[in-house]
């Protein structure tokens, strides 16, 4: 049964001292961004973006500068199940869990899941879901691509113990290989055809794209505010999918808490990361890459 971690008098002065004296060196994170706002931050070459949805509480997405963080990532937006200002070091908590504020939240409990994520969870439904949808338009080019750290409050204690939070980057439009995609999970193991979740990719399974990010009880993570507030997360890993140049498709990037409604993951994504790798083209014998401006 999760439980929340306690912490002594001394561990809390340290904490304090870290967290007073080094406010300049931790990750900074604004919430109660619109999702236009949002996914307009994502903007890279290449592409164009149209008909932004966005269903996710108010304070649990935002855009974040991660410079003076170990997060990897200097800026971009954070989509989480919980809160995005609860990514803010040190990670002087293992249970961390952000509380909905959304005045368009009436009941008592977790906000919805999400099905495509049910699908990701396996056994367990979802909830407290972060939904930011798009349109991409691409530019004469062959891939789209962006970046992106996966992370997460269930780290290491609850690695295959049924509350596998999930997050995917869902794609649909055509096929450059024939057929549709039909919400296609981008967010793999690189290398694999297989998600990246807590129970795939961990300190055991896949341990070269992840990083221990401590217990929450633990110095130096206790009291470094350089650090984020999650446990573990990845280290930054690629989301690419094949288009058909000028073809739009719809872009589905989603996280939420799995099997119970505590316990906050998020999705950092890099900033004007999202970008049409160009099409390398031959005129008169001399092969080189053409630059197509956003």
């Amino acid at each position: 049964m999760k439980k929340l971690f306690t912490q002594n008098l001394l561990l809390f002065f340290i904490a304090f001292c870290g967290f007073s004296t080094g406010l300049s060196a931790q990750i900074e994170v604004t919430d109660s961004i619109p999702g236009q706002q949002l996914a307009e931050a994502l903007v890279g070459s290449g592409v164009t973006i149209d008909n932004v949805d966005f269903n996710c509480p108010y304070d649990a997405a935002g855009i974040f500068d991660g410079t003076n963080s170990n997060v990897g990532i200097d800026n971009g937006i954070v989509l989480t199940s919980g809160t995005a200002d609860g990514v803010v070091g040190p990670n002087a908590s293992g249970s961390f869990t952000g509380v909905i504020l959304d005045p368009d939240f009436y009941g008592y409990g977790a906000w919805p899941g999400d099905p495509d994520l049910d699908v990701l969870a396996a056994t367990v439904t979802t909830n407290n879901a972060c939904v930011l949808e798009f349109d991409v338009t691409v530019s004469c080019a062959d891939t789209v691509c962006f970046d992106y750290v996966f992370g997460s409050e269930e780290y290491l204690e609850f690695v295959n113990a049924g509350f596998n939070d999930a997050f995917g980057f869902f794609v649909s439009g055509p096929n450059p290989a024939g057929g549709y995609y039909n919400n296609e999970n981008i967010a793999i193991i690189p290398g694999t055809n297989t998600p990246v979740t807590i129970d795939n990719l961990n300190d055991v399974l896949n341990s070269q794209f992840f990083i221990d990010n401590g217990d929450g009880a633990s110095a130096p993570q206790n009291y470094d505010p350089t650090v984020i507030q999650y446990d573990g997360f990845t280290v930054v890993l690629p989301a690419c999918f094949a288009t058909v140049p000028f073809e739009t498709y719809r872009l589905k990037l989603a996280v939420a808490d799995a099997g119970d409604e505590a316990w906050d993951s998020g999705v950092f994504i890099v900033g004007e990361s999202l970008t049409a790798n160009v099409i390398t083209v031959e005129a008169n014998g001399v092969s080189g890459n053409t630059d197509f401006p956003n």
